[in-house]
This record gives structure tokens, sequence and C-alpha cells, in this order.
């Protein structure tokens, strides 16, 4: 690369339309946070000319710097937290109050790729270190787009799960150094969860791994039924607490905030809608999200993949070449990939739909 191609890609990147965000958290007053946008703008603004995102929006058009003739079609949100929340959220101030939000495409957002039902996807490879004796299974089953109710379920779940998990897997069983299992959620624009599982061990080979973790759902799956009412409260309660306990740093509660900001959620009080629906599930509702989330022959089957990495002591199964299928107990299916099938694979699968307000809360 030299120095014309970064010259280039700058004037390039700046000609495409583009959404600015500014976060300003911390004891900061209303004035000073716009200063901080005009200045975002003033640094953009030295490279050509600023457009309002919306040609029927009546913004007056700004002139700055010299050349290029690069058109910046633009908007800034900025977002103040202060020391201490108010109940109605973080304040929001825009740059110009003839600004309108920037519309969704001209947001970047990353889609989730849907696993189809019934389906056991199994992603094999090697250890890129080929002197790594260590292999790895890393499961997620998906459970798909949820509610803040849902969501809560899987929480609860991931939370009674977590202690036998590790007290079987590693303690009892011993298949490795790290046994870890909870919640997996991906929100842009979205919310898609799931259950993941995750084993490294250099005494255990994935496939035996996931052989072990089988057999513990089916396991837990007793437990789970079996629950005594109180151990459920203690559970329940435990989540909630840890939900209601607010960040003990500034930057814990910007982190939380600029999700929101982000994704375009503005869900102020997502862990009230958490606590909500943590305190409305009972254990029937655990136990049918169980089945059909995580294990096999459910209702109308899961939707799992597995990544296998293999360590130099243990070596790959032959004959399980990418995309083969084979059938799995209870008439489940087997698809085995490949490293090289992967983007063929991403690219394939249909993707959850995009939603600009998953959640939508009387807070």
């Amino acid at each position: 690369m030299e120095v014309g191609d970064l010259a280039l890609f700058h004037k390039e990147m700046l000609g495409r339309e583009n959404s600015v965000k500014v976060g300003v958290f911390g004891n900061v007053s209303r004035e000073s946070a716009l200063g901080v946008g005009e200045q975002v703008e003033r640094l953009l603004r030295r490279n050509g000319r600023f457009e309002a995102l919306s040609p029927s929006v009546q913004v007056r058009e700004r002139e700055g710097g010299r050349g290029g003739g690069i058109c910046i079609r633009f908007g800034v949100c900025l977002i103040v937290v202060e020391n201490v929340c108010t109940s109605e959220g973080p304040a929001t101030y825009p740059a110009s109050p003839f600004l309108p939000p920037s519309p969704p495409s001209l947001q970047p957002y990353t889609r989730v790729a849907m696993l189809e039902k019934g389906i056991d996807y199994r992603l094999r490879a090697p250890v890129p270190n080929e002197t790594d004796v260590h292999s790895s299974l890393t499961t997620y089953f998906q459970a798909g787009l949820v509610s803040p109710s849902q969501t809560a379920c899987l929480m609860l779940l991931a939370q009674i799960m977590k202690e036998p998990c590790f007290t079987q897997l590693r303690t009892q069983e011993q298949l490795g150094y790290i046994v870890a299992s909870g919640v997996r959620l991906t929100w842009f624009r979205s919310l898609v969860a799931g259950i993941s599982f995750r084993v490294l061990s250099k005494t255990r080979g994935p496939d035996e791994i996931f052989e072990r973790l089988e057999a513990f759902l089916v396991q837990f799956q007793t437990v789970l039924s079996s629950l005594p009412p109180s151990e459920l409260e203690r559970h329940k309660k435990a989540l909630v607490t840890n939900l209601l306990e607010p960040p003990k740093k500034l930057v814990g509660e910007a982190g939380m905030h600029w999700g929101e900001i982000v994704n375009e959620t503005r869900e102020w009080r997502r862990n009230r809608l958490y606590v909500e629906g943590v305190e409305g599930t009972g254990q029937e509702d655990l136990v049918r999200v169980f089945e059909e989330v995580c294990l096999r022959g459910g209702r109308e089957g899961r939707r799992s993949l597995s990544v296998m990495m293999y360590g130099k002591n243990h070596r790959m199964v032959e004959g399980k070449e990418g995309g083969k299928e084979e059938g799995g107990r209870e008439g489940g299916r087997v698809v085995w990939l490949r490293e090289e099938d992967w983007l063929a694979f991403r690219t394939s699968r249909a993707l959850f739909p995009c939603s600009p307000a998953v959640f939508s809360s009387k807070y």
C-alpha cells in the first residue's frame, strides 16, 4: 500500500453516505457536548462540504475546507450520560434541531445467519499451530429471534445449567481446562439469542467432547424437570439481583448505553424488562425452551452449529468430507463442513430480519 492508495480510500470513504454518532459520557453539560459534536464536524469538513441526510429537510449547507469537492451526507447524534442517570434515561441532544435520525439504509449493522431446523452443522479444522496439543469444541444452539421475556427465560436456563455443566464435564469427567456455558446474544437491529458451550482439552478430541456434551444435556433434562421450587426461586433471585446491580464505574454505564445508541434501540431500561421476564418464568417454561433449543428430537428440531478444532494429538475422522450429510440419532441430520466451505455456507444461509425497535416498553 502506498500513500496514494490511502488518499484515494480517504476520499472514497468521505464520499459515501455517512452517519456519525457521538457519545459524551460523564459530568458534561449540554453546551460542552454540542461543542464536541461541532469539533467532529469541523475535522471532517476540512476535506469537503456537508449535505443534509434528507433533501427535504431544511438544514443549511455547511461550507468548509479547501478543494476536493467531496460531498458528505451526515447525521450526528449526541448522547450525554450524567454521572447519575435520570428515570427518563440518558439525555439526547441532536446536533441540529432540524436534523432527523439517520435512516436505516445509512446505518451499518450485521445480520445474523439463520441455521436450519433439525440439522447439526459441524465445522472441522486443525488448529493453526501445528505443535498445539489442545483441541476445542464450541457448540451453539440457536433459539432465533427472541422477545424480552424469551431472553429472560434463556438467561435463567443458563443460570441453572452453569454449575451442573461445570461439575459434570470439568470436575467429574475432567474433559479439559476450560468448560463454559451461557447465553449468547447477538443484537444488531434484531436480537438473536441462543445457548453456547465451550470446552478446551488436551486429552480429549472434539468428537468425544461432543458426545459427552450430548450425554450431559440428556441428563440435565431430568435435573431441570425435577428442580425443587425453592431451588428455582433461589436462581431467580440471584439473576434478578445481578440484573438490577448498577454499574460500578462510569465506563460500565457508558458501554451499556452505547450499545443501545449504536443499535438505534435506545431501550434504557432493558434490564428491567429482563427482570420482569425472569419473575414471570415458570419451570414448565424452562423445560419447554430447553427441549426445543438444546435437545435432539424436539418438536421442530434444534438448530445447532459446532466448531471442532483438532490439536496435534487428535486426528480428524476420515470420511466426513465437507458438505456431506448423514443421519443422526432420533432422526436428526448432521452436515459436516470443512474450513474452506465456511464462506459458501455463510452466504447461502437465510438471514434474520432487522427490526428498528426490537424492544418497546413503558420505560
